[in-house]
């Protein structure tokens, strides 16, 4: 069954509360302004990337026990002679001269692009900022990042990826938002594959025109059918970098483990949309997607997740964080 009143009250379970964006937005205002007075920055200098300025936030999942959420700060700050970890000392030198030296989070084998920043939890979580030093780049991508562990800079273009996902209109947005809820609760899919990897996917076997339940189906099986038919990891190009394969560095263990994971998925989906009990059909969509997803009947109303946080500039663009510890130089947003 299509449940599309339920698929519609679990949109709206899964969207940031009015708190938790207050909170991110004041925290982003706030260092912004700091860090561009310490540096002599211009406002375009300074920008949010990742799932918030994308549009793909989510809540933390309920069974989490943290309730963590976060923002990313990219700050257009390091010179072309600066070593990856130099940038980094020098962004944790800024951070500790504006006033945030008590709030930063070691990082002691230097596998951050970034600088964490851990605030205080309150009545709407834990909560941490992410503050990524980049500079101007000279190939085709605006932007480099530092990858201190590899001692390289690489290429990045968050804006363009920012720009690229409100192109792909408000189902892409939904899709991704209520398979990264999947994503959280499968502890073996949120091992197993990248969220940048995973929404480039979506956006290449996702139909259109469909109501949410068909859609998560047929996008679930054409992306097992897709890994079914490749012993390897397969070519998933950064829709803004196309040099790049995000899948480059997929390990086998872990791409093995993904093949597994959404096939069950697939299956579990088709069976949720080809039930035709209404209160089993619930009950398998609560299995696939957690207990976001209502109980009981949901209510009739249309949701829309929120548009991407504009950007400020095209061209001033830094880059999203490893999430997992496998390379890549498109690094996913949460």
């Amino acid at each position: 069954m299509t449940l599309d009143d339920d698929f519609d009250s679990f949109l709206e379970e899964l969207q940031l509360e009015t708190r938790q964006i207050e909170r991110m937005n004041s925290a982003e205002q706030t260092l912004s302004k700091l860090l561009r007075a310490h540096f002599g920055l211009r406002p375009e200098d300074t920008f949010l990337q990742g799932s918030y300025a994308n549009g793909t936030a989510i809540k933390p999942p309920p069974t989490a026990t943290d309730g963590e959420y976060d923002v990313d700060l990219v700050v257009v700050s390091a010179g072309r002679a600066d070593e990856p970890v130099d940038s980094l000392n020098t962004m944790r030198a800024a951070l500790t001269a504006v006033g945030y030296g008590e709030r930063i989070e070691e990082d002691p084998e230097r596998k951050r692009p970034c600088i964490r920043l851990r605030y205080a939890p309150d009545d709407a979580g834990h909560f941490h900022v992410d503050v990524v030093p980049a500079r101007r780049a000279v190939g085709d991508a605006p932007l480099e990042i530092p990858c201190p562990a590899e001692r390289v800079w690489k290429e990045s273009a968050p804006q363009e990826y920012t720009e690229w996902c409100a192109e792909q209109g408000d189902e892409f947005l939904r899709t991704v938002q209520q398979l990264k809820r999947w994503r959280d609760e499968n502890q073996d899919a949120r091992r197993a594959i990248k969220s940048i990897v995973l929404q480039v996917l979506i956006s290449e076997h996702m139909p259109r025109g469909e109501v949410d339940a068909h859609r998560i189906a047929t996008t679930l099986r054409s992306i097992s059918n897709l890994i079914a038919r490749s012993p390897a990891s397969p070519l998933v190009r950064n829709p803004v970098l196309p040099s790049e394969n995000l899948a480059a560095s997929w390990p086998a263990d872990a791409y093995r483990d993904f093949a597994k994971v959404v096939s069950a998925a697939a299956t579990l989906a088709e069976g949720a949309l080809h039930e035709g009990s209404e209160g089993i059909s619930r009950g398998l969509w609560r299995e696939l997607l957690g207990s976001d997803f209502p109980e009981a009947g949901g209510g009739s109303r249309t949701v829309v997740p929120p548009s991407p946080v504009p950007a400020k500039r095209k061209d001033h663009q830094g880059a999203p964080r490893s999430e997992w510890g496998w390379s890549s130089t498109a690094v996913p947003e949460r």
